[in-house]
């Protein structure tokens, strides 16, 4: 971050914050880990059989009917290891090679893709400037481990409560 800043004056600055592909990873990589969206909705476009290993009752293969709308478990599709490699492993460096972020679903695909995802990450880098610039983080010793999914919301919350303590730099 100190990089980009110094080559844009230390103006935050639309350049800067392109320039921040690391960063960019420890956001997609939290993403993965801590998902947001519990569930991705889409409809069926086609009639679909699911390859195995995917049996349905009786141990007939899934079929999908066109129209049907079905639910994507955005946490375990983000946990999958045959996309990424010990996946409960906190490491920005998967996103460093595209190819990771395509998989990644953490604000939507395609037609579905939230509007929002260049502000979202823009919005974030900037926070985090703001706050890295000026203090240290740590976790509190209020802070009760390890950090659980919580309430079955929409969204995800965590559980218990992360407590954090900024230390001025």
């Amino acid at each position: 971050m100190e990089r980009s800043l110094k080559r844009h004056s230390n103006e935050i600055t639309y350049d800067a914050l392109q320039e921040l592909d690391y960063t960019e990873s420890v956001i997609y990589e939290t993403l993965r880990l801590y998902t947001v969206i519990r569930l991705m909705g889409r409809v069926c476009l086609e009639d679909v059989t699911l390859p195995s290993p995917f049996f349905g009752k009786d141990g007939e293969h899934v079929r999908i009917s066109k129209g049907t709308q079905i639910f994507m478990p955005m946490e375990e599709m983000h946990r999958d290891a045959t996309h990424y490699p010990n996946p409960t492993e906190f490491n920005p460096d998967r996103f460093q090679d595209n190819t990771q972020r395509s998989i990644f679903m953490g604000f939507g695909d395609g037609p579905k893709l939230c509007l929002g995802k260049p502000f979202a990450m823009a919005a974030i880098k900037m926070g985090l400037i703001a706050i890295l610039s000026d203090f240290t983080v740590e976790l509190s010793e209020k802070m009760d481990r390890p950090v659980k999914s919580g309430n079955c919301n929409i969204f995800y919350s965590p559980e218990p409560d992360i407590w954090l303590k900024f230390v001025k730099v």
